[in-house]
């Protein structure tokens, strides 16, 4: 999926669910880059529809068709694959059967009960803040990096434990686990911890991150559930492509200022075209087009040169042209001819 493909697709959900301003719907997706495109995000607040997006990294256990859909699916085009083979012996699915297979499976699997699971067992309709056990949360904390940066936080007061973590498994099994003694071994004896977290990573301590020697320098910024067709959001959005509009705009006026141009005038030494740097060109150059091609120098491959008439004063690629780099004077057909 891309930006512009989804503004297509957009339009097309907005004909078939028949949203307005009046009588809007919600529309659940994740929160791939494509999906906040600005023009979209426009569009659908338009025509009312709420863009909600998932935190990340959920997906698996808070959008619907994953959760409801996509299994059954893929268990009935098995299914209605294996009836076609049977029923064709000796021959192999083509491109022609394909589509027949697939409508069936997607006419079992998308049915209204499979559709109201999905919002049941993600507790989105109806609403179910509990509908998560805490264990599920346990692996979003697999290596030590994760551990130390959480007890960190837990430490300054910012964040809020929950059963499923370690230090709250301490707590469900501290009953269980404060009478148990010292334990022997063939290799030490583990003496009785002051904590009995302590105990615990030293049975089974956390998992080490691989090193690869290289320091982590990318930072990825923490987003949550957005709704992205609210004005904060968009805002935010159009500041973003304000922004990639204004780098572009810089990058074009540097490539102008690039150009390898000079005025060659008479005998006077001047050094090959591959060799003039951007201060030989004025801030106020505009972009100039080839005479033979016609073609803008901010269109030009890396390393074209271009050369300018002494007489008309306009530019043209050497090649084009027919001169060598370190051509003096040059003077087009053109004002040749003339």
């Amino acid at each position: 999926m891309v930006g512009d493909l989804f503004v297509k697709w957009m339009k097309h959900f907005v004909s078939f669910a028949g949203c307005n301003l009046e009588s809007k719907v919600i529309l659940i997706l994740d929160g791939h880059s494509s999906h906040k495109k600005l023009e979209a995000l426009e569009f659908a607040k338009a025509n009312g529809v709420l863009l909600l997006c998932l935190p990340p990294h959920c997906t698996h256990r808070m959008q619907p068709l994953d959760v409801s859909f996509f299994g059954p699916l893929d268990a009935y085009y098995n299914r209605e694959m294996n009836t076609w083979l049977k029923t064709h012996p000796g021959r192999t699915v083509g491109l022609h059967q394909v589509a027949g297979i697939f409508g069936r499976a997607y006419g079992s699997a998308a049915s209204v009960g499979n559709i109201m699971s999905g919002f049941e067992k993600t507790g989105i309709c109806p609403l179910n803040v509990h509908i998560f056990s805490d264990h599920l949360f346990l692996p979003s904390e697999v290596t030590e990096n994760v551990i130390e940066t959480g007890d960190r936080e837990r430490a300054e007061g910012n964040v809020k434990e929950f059963p499923g973590s370690a230090t709250g498994l301490t707590q469900l099994f501290q009953d269980d686990l404060a009478p148990i003694a010292p334990v022997q071994c063939d290799c030490q004896v583990i003496a009785g911890s002051s904590t009995t977290q302590e105990m615990l990573n030293e049975i089974s301590p956390y998992p080490k991150s691989v090193s690869t020697g290289h320091a982590r320098n990318t930072k990825r910024k923490v987003t949550g559930s957005q709704v992205l067709t609210g004005t904060p959001f968009i805002n935010e959005v159009k500041a973003q492509v304000q922004n990639k509009k204004e780098k572009e705009h810089r990058k074009s006026v540097r490539a102008q200022k690039q150009v390898k141009r000079a005025i060659l005038q008479g005998d006077s030494d001047v050094e090959p075209l591959e060799h003039f740097t951007q201060d030989t060109v004025d801030d106020d150059d505009s972009d100039a087009a080839c005479l033979y091609c016609n073609e803008l120098y901010s269109k030009s491959k890396p390393g074209e040169h271009w050369v300018c008439c002494q007489l008309c004063k306009r530019w043209s690629h050497i090649l084009c042209a027919g001169v060598a780099a370190r051509t003096k004077v040059f003077k087009c057909e053109l004002c040749t001819d003339n």
